[in-house]
């Protein structure tokens, strides 16, 4: 009987190591998983959307704080677009697009897709790509 008693008590004593460790593993992750949010780099695409607002919002001569009454957002959310720590949704791109009279520049416009996107920075740099996957580490 103490045999039995002794094994169990074994088991839950590796059970519960066993849980610590995950628990411990999992704490890890997660201070890794917010610090790499707040380190994210910003992509091409994001810069050029930030330029994009900020420099049409110059040119109206607006503040930020202007721009927000006219799209109806807070002027913290400009500020986020402008810094590029986010994007502006697809009805806000209308919006924009729409405030300022303009489109997003010749070559680069908020209805593109990614595929158009990358296909037009691969061309510029005079990448085949086969080439561009090599470079990403993608092949």
């Amino acid at each position: 009987m103490e045999n039995r008693h002794s094994a169990r008590a074994h088991a839950c004593a590796l059970i519960n190591q066993k849980l610590a460790t995950c628990a411990e593993l999992y704490a890890k992750t997660y201070k890794q998983t917010q610090k790499n949010k707040r380190t994210m780099k910003k992509t091409e695409v994001d810069i050029d959307v930030a330029n994009w607002i900020n420099e049409h919002r110059k040119k109206k001569g607006w503040t930020q704080k202007q721009l927000a009454k006219q799209l109806d957002v807070s002027q913290p959310l400009i500020n986020h677009w402008e810094k590029g720590r986010q994007r502006p949704n697809a009805e806000m791109r209308e919006k924009l697009v729409e405030v300022f009279g303009a489109g997003f520049g010749e070559e680069e416009t908020f209805g593109r897709t990614l595929g158009e996107w990358l296909r037009s920075k691969r061309e510029k740099q005079k990448l085949t790509i086969r080439e561009l996957a090599d470079k990403a580490e993608l092949s």
